[in-house]
């Protein structure tokens, strides 16, 4: 809403400023701490202000002279690069995926509102859900999710990604388990220096995008229905193991909401959701073979150090 004020001087033509106004209820008000609303007003004046700044130099060639004219430009741009569009991709990844979260409506619908064809959407969603919400995400929610440290070691990494492995075979992890233990299982390739694939993931192709963001970024979480909804018609187990992928469960749940890791087997790391699927003994085993190879490993370049 736009709005005339009175509480400054009026220009020589005596014509008063204007002031842009937001109104919310008083419910809303108390679901945004102050910070969040002093953030949103800082949107609102650098958008402003940017506008008013290039249309004046679009006017009348300079507004303060070129040295301090490139000093207010430069401040804008960083204003608008390092705390605007991080926060507006936030949101904007904070909307999709709590629309997939919820099933407020279906791929076609997603993709509608982003203005793209059905298989980006899909391809879009499916990465946003497969990764932790990042600082803007986070942000946007009010509800930061922690992400395990990088600085884990084998055996700290091992203890912990164990009991999420069961619970995603057996099929009752929630979000935050099966992220962290994809999050985990990266961690536990980066220790046994697994390469990773560099191909991009946006060929238009939703499985073979899945399988590059899994040869690339590792293990993703994916939920049962949109695995199924990859290849329409096909079950899932039929056309995945041609691309090398595997699932934790071994079997898709019935259930759509469902998450399921999906991962490439033959690398060390990924013997662990193979073992899941066997037990806990077998688990267990698997992980004790990992951290068996990994001394083994660590031996070997001690003593190539040496020579």
């Amino acid at each position: 809403m736009l709005q005339t004020t009175r509480h400054d001087d009026p220009d020589r033509a005596g014509r008063y400023g204007s002031e842009v106004l937001t109104a919310i209820s008083h419910d809303d008000r108390q679901l945004l701490p102050g910070r969040s609303l002093a953030d949103a007003g800082e949107f609102t004046h650098a958008v402003l202000h940017g506008l008013v700044t290039l249309r004046r130099l679009e006017r009348d060639g300079q507004i303060h002279g070129a040295e301090d004219d490139g000093i207010a430009l430069r401040h804008l741009l960083a204003v608008v690069e390092t705390r605007l569009l991080p926060r507006l991709e936030g949101l904007r990844d904070a909307l999709t995926r709590t629309h997939q979260d919820r099933h407020l409506g279906t791929y076609a619908d997603l993709a509608d509102a982003m203005g793209v064809a059905r298989s980006t959407a899909s391809t879009r969603a499916g990465a946003l859900l497969a990764r932790n919400p990042s600082e803007g995400e986070q942000w946007a929610t009010g509800a930061p999710v922690p992400a395990p440290p990088l600085s884990l070691t084998a055996e700290e990494a091992l203890t912990q990604v164990q009991p999420l492995l069961l619970a995603l075979a057996a099929g009752t992890a929630d979000r935050e388990q099966a992220l962290t233990a994809a999050a985990l299982l990266r961690r536990l390739a980066a220790i046994a220096g697994a390469r990773r694939g560099t191909l991009p993931s946006d060929t238009g192709d939703p499985w073979v995008d899945l399988m590059r963001r899994v040869e690339r970024d590792g293990p993703q979480v994916c939920a049962a229905g949109d695995l199924r909804a990859l290849v329409p018609g096909r079950d899932p187990q039929t056309w995945m193991p041609g691309y090398g992928l595997d699932s934790l469960p071994a079997q898709l749940p019935a259930d759509d909401r469902a998450l399921v890791l999906v991962y490439r087997g033959g690398a060390q790391a990924m013997s662990l959701p193979a073992a899941a699927k066997q037990g806990a003994a077998a688990l267990s085993a698997a992980a004790e073979t990992f951290l068996q190879l990994q001394r083994m490993s660590e031996q070997e370049k001690r003593l190539r150090t040496r020579d």
